[in-house]
């Protein structure tokens, strides 16, 4: 008696499982990767902002707290103890920057 080519039930739904399990896999990987870049997005929106209002507070001088609304988030800066700006920017998820600055020039001998 002759064996015949091919493959049983059982061999194909193993390899279906297998395919499944590795497309399954793929799918998540791009999912978080399309999460992690709409993050990083955000933070880099957040981080413009909070440049653009340290810059312009460097250059205008200190004009006392406040906030400002953007279309993308919240800018708020605060005087600290010891003349240290803290400037902080809200957004979206993933959209939050803090950064301290001093606006008193340094002395240059």
């Amino acid at each position: 008696m002759r064996s015949r080519g091919g493959f049983s039930l059982v061999e194909v739904m193993i390899a279906l499982v297998v395919f499944e399990v590795g497309l399954l896999g793929a799918l998540a990987m791009t999912l978080q990767a399309q999460k992690t870049l709409l993050a990083a997005l955000a933070l880099e929106s957040a981080s413009r902002a909070v440049e653009w209002l340290a810059d312009s507070l460097s250059f205008t001088g200190w004009g006392g707290p406040g906030s400002i609304e953007t279309e993308r988030g919240l800018i708020r800066w605060t005087r600290e103890a010891g003349g240290l700006v803290t400037i902080s920017f809200q957004g979206g998820p993933g959209a939050v920057v803090s950064v301290g600055l001093s606006l008193e020039q340094p002395d240059v001998p």
